[in-house]
This record gives structure tokens, sequence and C-alpha cells, in this order.
């Protein structure tokens, strides 16, 4: 890469924010049924469900999927079996079949008891279906600066990380929770298919009490980088019945594309 490629992509580069503002809205990871599933063109609708600690159920035309859809026992995966109850194995087994999947803010490890509950819906968007983690269950907050996401609106594909050797980093904090017992707060670096390794903390989070860099946004003062094409995971932690409410709970961060390929500015979710 030329330095000069590379000095380009941080100028261009948007920063965004990432603010969790109520309980279960962390993006565990995205589904989306491959847009070129040989027989994609034949079915109108595909849609996922999941029951907390069960079934995740998918349906194509509101049948379970045959043939080259199919998936699971009869589109049915039991995310409690020990072969897919973590989000790990769960995201593993989606890729190899006619859907596609990536970790957003979930770590590999997580327990797929902890995913939010979802009544079926669409997995055909444009940027394909979101799955949370649910807060009460998981007794976590997780935020993730990635430039990883589907595209199908006429520019298409699965934009990866690793692939276009994105730089994804954390610059700001603006932290407080109100718990009944101090927590944790530790960043991640995250490259999919692969353990998550620890790259800052933990650091304790005091009940109540704010948690702050660089809230002044000086350049240099507070800056930690995942390694390059993998993603940054931002965690606080506590027992599941203390994670309480949300004083403030805001990060910004930036995903440099250092291929110069494109330039995120962390609006794809679903």
């Amino acid at each position: 890469m030329r330095t000069n490629q590379r000095e380009e992509a941080y100028q261009l580069a948007k920063p965004y924010p990432r603010i969790v503002a109520a309980d279960d809205k962390d993006v565990a990871f995205v589904v989306q049924a491959k847009p070129d599933c040989p027989t994609k063109a034949s079915f109108s609708a595909c849609t996922i469900a999941l029951v907390q600690d069960g079934d995740m159920t998918f349906r194509v035309d509101a049948a379970a999927p045959t043939g080259v859809n199919a998936i699971g026992t009869a589109g049915v995966i039991d995310t409690s079996a020990a072969a897919y109850d973590t989000v790990g194995e769960l995201v593993d087994y989606l890729n190899i079949g006619p859907y596609r999947a990536y970790i957003h803010a979930a770590l590999r490890a997580d327990d797929c008891a902890t995913l939010l509950a979802k009544t079926a819906a669409s997995c055909i968007g444009d940027n394909g279906l979101a799955f949370y983690s649910d807060t009460s269950a998981s007794g976590t907050r997780t935020v993730c600066f990635s430039g990883e996401h589907f595209e199908n609106n006429g520019k298409g594909g699965h934009k990866k990380d690793l692939d276009d050797a994105v730089e994804n980093m954390i610059a700001s904090i603006n932290i407080n929770l109100n718990m009944s017992d101090n927590g944790t707060l530790t960043l991640y670096s995250g490259k999919q298919g692969v353990t998550e390794t620890v790259i800052h903390g933990p650091v304790t989070l005091t009940d109540a009490t704010a948690f702050e860099k660089n809230i002044d946004g000086l350049v240099g003062s507070f800056y930690k980088a995942a390694k390059r094409g993998e993603r940054l995971i931002l965690r606080c932690a506590n027992d599941a019945t203390e994670m309480g409410t949300i004083t403030k709970f805001h990060t910004m961060g930036m995903s440099v594309v250092t291929s110069c390929k494109r330039i995120e500015d962390g609006s794809f979710l679903p």
C-alpha cells in the first residue's frame, strides 16, 4: 500500500457515532438470503423468526425451504443445540448454505440464549436482517465500529473489512450507566470467523459515574484501533440483573478504508 494512499483514506474517512439509548438495541449479527441463490428469482418472500434460546425458523414463500434453499431441519435450527448455541457457531453454519451472515457487535463466544426473540421478518432487504442482543439476558451493552455490510441496492455485494483493509477505530467515549454495582469496559478486535482479542481493558466502570475519553475531540488524545481488516467492539459488562439504565452512552469512531475503494459513514445497518 502506498503511503499517500493510506493518508488519502484517512482524509476521506468520516467520523460517526455509535449511541446506545435503550435496551435491546445492540446489533449482534446480520443475515441475508444470498442474492445469487439459484432459485431466488422463483420466490417473493423469505423470512426468519427466532425463539429465544430455541428455534430459528426459515420460511420461503411461507413454506419450509427445500432444494438449494434448504437449511437446518425443514428450515429450523435449534439455537440451544450444542452445534449452534454460540453466535460464532450459528453464523458459521449460516455461511455455508443459501444465506450469508456476519457478526457485528456480538462476540463469537456469546451464548445464543442472549439473543432477542424476533417475529418472522424478511431477510431479502438491501442490507439484510439484524438480530439483537437481549440486554437483560446478556448483562452487556455493546457497540461496534466496522465497515462490513451487505449492499444490494444497485451497487451490489458484501463489503468486507478484511478485503478492503479497513482500519476501524474508536476516538471518544462518554458513558454513564446506572448499575447496582461496578462493571467493566473492554475493547476487542474481531476478525470474522476467529475468536476476538482484547486490545484495551478491561477497565472498571464505576456505578452511576461518567467514564470519559477524549470528549473534546482532540486528535491523538485517545484513539484505539482494531487490527487492520477487523471490527472494533466496545463492550460494557455486568451481572445480568445489574446493567441498569443509561444516563449516557455516546461513542465516536471511524472506519478508514485504506484500499480507497469506498467511504464508510456507519449508516449501513438494517
